[in-house]
């Protein structure tokens, strides 16, 4: 089982040296991600299998390709005469996330760039990458 945000926070503040610094310091200083953080990725990444076929389409997420932004994820309209709380539900949802999430960061489905290319630039914007040059 995963540690939640408050396990995350007590426990990083036991470990040597790390009691002085705030919480987002010592994330930081560990080269952690954040729980947001690391599911925001996860849906940025699984949105990139989804649009190079790597994954199955469930949802039936659309994309389009824009001239200056490239490929974009369609975000689904919410029925606004729904209760708010079936809107929330909605708009928090991985169909409605998963394409806010995509459009939100740059392009890196450029032609000339393998797959493997296209992906450690996705790893290096989101963070979390292990590479050599990172490191």
């Amino acid at each position: 089982m995963g540690l939640t945000t408050s396990d995350k926070k007590v426990f990083t503040a036991k470990i040597s040296g790390m009691s002085e610094l705030n919480y987002w310091e010592r994330l930081e200083a560990l080269s952690l991600l954040s729980l947001q953080r690391r599911r925001e990725r996860y849906i940025i990444l699984h949105m990139w299998k989804i649009l190079h076929c790597k994954t199955s389409n469930y949802l039936k997420i659309e994309f389009v390709t824009c001239s200056r932004l490239g490929n974009m994820a369609k975000i689904p309209v919410c029925i606004m005469n729904s209760s708010a709380f079936h809107r929330t539900a909605y708009q928090n949802s991985f169909s409605v996330m998963g394409p806010m999430l995509r459009n939100s960061i740059p392009t890196f489905d450029q032609p000339a760039l393998c797959e493997c290319d296209c992906l450690t630039q996705l790893f290096h914007h989101l963070g979390g990458c292990h590479c050599p040059n990172c490191h």
